[in-house]
């Protein structure tokens, strides 16, 4: 395959037959079987799955966080195997937000300082232009009051919040959450997916791995992994 579009350009994300192996000693062990999917510009989707499904390294693979071992993988209808990791990377930083059950907070920096680090990745070189992204994305999600708190001073409800407005700092078009809730309780569950939902509502796509079915049922759509293939259930 090439890197032509795809005429079907109404599909952010299209994988056909994507199937993943690891090497255990001199041995492969398979993950995804051949999985084929497809997401829709603007399109809120759940990836349901039990723990070892595969829906992580499903997860890994759409956020170019790791490599196919077979299969077609096309971003906005470009075929994306071939493509260098440098050119990867620069689509990570700029198109793709990502959020996990862990928050992955500097315990040493403040809130603000914190959601500026994408800036600084992507190459943003004036510290005012940081600073007042980071501001204003920190205060879309409600934390307009906690810019100078470190992590530690900060419930675990807000520190994810935290990581959402580091996922939207650069205002990318995807937002990849892996289990965003797995950590929260029920109040802070539900403060977490009413801004996802806003997110998804200012037309961003949002693909959600999740094995909750009450937190898949804010998606549009579920896609269901079972023993690394799209399952009916």
């Amino acid at each position: 395959m090439n890197d032509a579009p795809r005429k079907d350009e109404s599909n952010v994300i299209e994988m056909r037959g994507i199937r993943k192996s690891y090497m255990l000693g001199n041995m492969p062990v398979p993950v995804l079987h051949g999985i084929d999917i497809t997401v829709k510009h603007g399109e809120f989707v759940a990836i349901m799955g039990p723990s070892g499904s595969g829906k992580s390294t499903l997860m890994n693979i759409i956020g170019f966080l790791d490599r196919p071992t077979e299969g077609d993988y096309y971003l906005d209808g470009v075929h994306m195997q071939s493509s260098k990791d440098s050119r990867l990377a620069d689509i990570r930083n700029n198109k793709i937000g990502f959020v996990f059950q862990q928050f992955y907070l500097l315990p040493r920096m403040t809130a603000v300082e914190n959601v500026e680090l994408p800036l600084i990745y992507a190459g943003v070189a004036s510290g005012k232009e940081r600073r007042e992204r980071a501001e204003a994305a920190l205060r879309s999600v409600g934390l307009g009051d906690k810019l100078r708190n470190r992590p530690n001073e900060l419930s675990g409800g807000q520190q994810q919040r935290v990581s959402v407005a580091r996922a939207l700092v650069n205002n990318p078009s995807i937002i990849l959450a892996d289990e965003p809730t797995g950590a929260l309780d029920s109040t802070t569950t539900k403060e977490v997916l009413d801004i996802f939902e806003q997110i998804h509502k200012e037309g961003r796509t949002i693909i959600m791995i999740t094995h909750e079915p009450d937190v898949a049922a804010h998606a549009e759509r579920t896609i269901h992994i079972r023993d690394g293939l799209v399952s009916d259930r």
